[in-house]
């Protein structure tokens, strides 16, 4: 970034320094020779010194330049990997909640680890333009992101675990229970065990139709609803099996409001990892998310302002060796008037001075 001002710089002192010998050369004229040759080669050396000095400064500069624009232009490209990685992570992350598959743990795992490796590249170039803390802010949200998504993942398996294990086994079980109290209770006759068996029937088909209304939407106010229409089927199991004592389907009936408990301790734990879930999926999404692209946005803009400036440096020194005329440069002579006049406009030479060759 300093090699054109660097190089401009140079030549000025070569051309001063020609100057001072050329000009000490000149004084010389009247002295004695061994003065003259002494003192004209001691300025020689001390010039072609700070020649010497000035060259191998120029090198050293011109290989730092070099050396600092590979590593900005690595960590420019380091970053936009680094931003491209955590976008692929963040709709990684959005499949895997929508459509929960073991493959897209092991791929986002992947996407962020890469990430992760990218800002390595990154840190030399962010260190030359004094935005360390905005890389460690940067690397901050990567891993605040991993973090996130392994409480996702453990949320997912949670809900998934309950889900199959538990909601999917219980209810089915319950509903099943309900029917066979129902049937028994029209073949006994007894209208208030019907209408209470019908009631609880209805209830559970109402809270199984917010339960997985839930597990689609995960909103609170359906999970309030299932809530409510639990605890709505457990009362009314309750007056059933009042109803039922002393007979044969009071143990049925039991059997069911213990599998009502168990079913709601289940649902419980599914609302906990939903909960868990979407709040890490909101924090990805709206808090880590933004604060690497706002920082990586802000490290690679740095970039390349220095590096748009110092093509414009190199444009201009550019600009001005080729407009510089050259020492070496032959001079052209111009017509003189009176060269202008000695031919006419045919070629020909003037009467004058063909009058004059005839008298030599």
């Amino acid at each position: 970034m300093r090699f054109a001002g660097l190089l401009d710089r140079s030549e000025k002192l070569r051309a001063r320094t020609a100057k001072r010998v050329e000009a000490l050369s000149a004084a010389s004229t009247g002295w004695r020779m061994n003065r003259k040759v002494g003192l004209t080669f001691g300025a020689i050396a001390f010039a072609m010194v700070i020649l010497g000095l000035v060259s191998v400064g120029s090198l050293a500069v011109i290989r730092s330049s070099v050396g600092g624009v590979t590593d900005l232009s690595q960590a420019n490209q380091a970053l936009l990997r680094v931003q491209t990685q955590a976008v692929a992570a963040q709709g990684q992350l959005k499949d895997y909640v929508i459509r929960p598959d073991e493959k897209l743990t092991t791929q986002l795992a992947d996407t962020l680890d890469q990430a992760l490796d990218s800002l390595d590249d990154a840190k030399d170039g962010a260190k030359a333009m004094g935005e360390i803390e905005a890389l460690k802010s940067v690397r901050g949200a990567v891993e605040d992101t991993r973090g996130s998504a392994d409480k996702i993942i453990a949320a997912q398996r949670t809900i998934n675990e309950q889900v199959e294990k538990e909601l999917l086994v219980r209810g089915p079980a319950i509903a099943v229970t309900l029917k066979s109290i129902t049937e028994q209770a029209h073949n006994s006759g007894n209208a208030d065990t019907i209408y209470s068996a019908s009631v609880a029937q209805a209830q559970y088909l109402e809270m199984r139709t917010n339960v997985t209304r839930y597990l689609s939407d995960s909103s609170p106010a359906t999970a309030k609803m299932a809530k409510d229409n639990l605890l709505d089927l457990e009362d009314g199991m309750n007056v059933l099996f009042d109803k039922l004592k002393g007979s044969n389907l009071s143990s049925s009936a039991d059997k069911v409001i213990v599998e009502i408990v168990a079913y709601d301790k289940a649902f419980d734990k599914v609302i906990a990892a939903t909960n868990v879930r979407n709040r890490e999926v909101d924090r990805t999404l709206h808090v880590t998310g933004p604060a690497l692209a706002k920082n990586a946005d802000r490290i690679v803009h740095a970039i390349n302002k220095v590096q748009g400036r110092a093509t414009r440096q190199r444009s201009r020194s550019r600009r001005a060796s080729f407009s510089r005329p050259r020492s070496g440069a032959p001079r052209t002579r111009k017509r003189t008037d009176a060269g202008s006049r000695t031919r006419g406009r045919s070629g020909r030479a003037a009467p004058g001075h063909v009058g004059a060759r005839r008298q030599l």
